[in-house]
């Protein structure tokens, strides 16, 4: 118990040493700055207005010829022989025998 009661004595003792700490005076321009750094923040920068639409536009291009591309590669590649030529391709990368390739088969 007489462990317990110093460490409780030297947390109050941390704790006084918050209430006698020196205060710092505050900064006069502080507000001056805030506002002034608060009004740069509300103006647009031009480099925003011109490349936010710019870089919209890029992405709905991105994302219109991967969709076409998607959509126009489905049709070449049959389901049938999907899973199997999956298999083929992992085997063929992974360096695997016809037979290790079986782990694949589920």
């Amino acid at each position: 118990m007489n462990k317990k009661t110093d460490i409780e004595n030297q947390i109050n003792l941390t704790l006084a040493m918050f209430d006698k700490a020196e205060k710092l005076p505050p900064d006069p321009n502080f507000y001056t700055h805030l506002k002034s750094r608060l009004r740069n923040q509300t103006e647009p920068r031009p480099m925003r207005v011109v490349f936010r639409p710019l870089l919209l536009s890029a992405l709905v291009v991105l994302n219109l010829v991967t969709a076409f591309s998607y959509l126009s590669s489905v049709d070449t590649v049959s389901n049938g022989d999907s899973k199997q030529t999956l298999i083929d391709l992992f085997a063929e990368d992974l360096n695997l025998d016809s037979g290790q390739s079986e782990i694949f088969n589920f």
